[in-house]
């Protein structure tokens, strides 16, 4: 992990990002589960991964279910997610 502090203005205005490093750990690590999820009325085995144990740079195509302790995503089919360096999910068209 890495803190950067950027000055913003001569008010001494700061703030913080966290970026954080690779840890070398493979999508197969966060791998919990596989469950049958509907889409477009199409029943599909699903793989759900845990987000904390998805690493920096991680990347996966759709279907997926991404669950955490406050929040699930779902990753449609036809959409990819990356993990970026401040370990935002990022879900774009594949």
């Amino acid at each position: 992990m890495q803190l950067t502090i950027d000055n913003l203005a001569q008010d001494t205005q700061y703030y913080y990002r966290l970026q954080f490093t690779p840890t070398g750990a493979k999508v197969e690590a966060a791998l919990r589960e596989t469950r049958l999820a509907v889409f477009d009325g199409r029943a599909l085995q699903t793989p759900v991964f845990q987000r904390e144990r998805l690493d920096v740079g991680a990347t996966f195509a759709g279907p997926a279910i991404v669950d955490q302790l406050d929040a699930t995503t779902v990753v449609p089919p036809g959409f990819s997610a990356r993990v970026d360096e401040y370990r935002n999910l990022v879900i774009g068209a594949a």
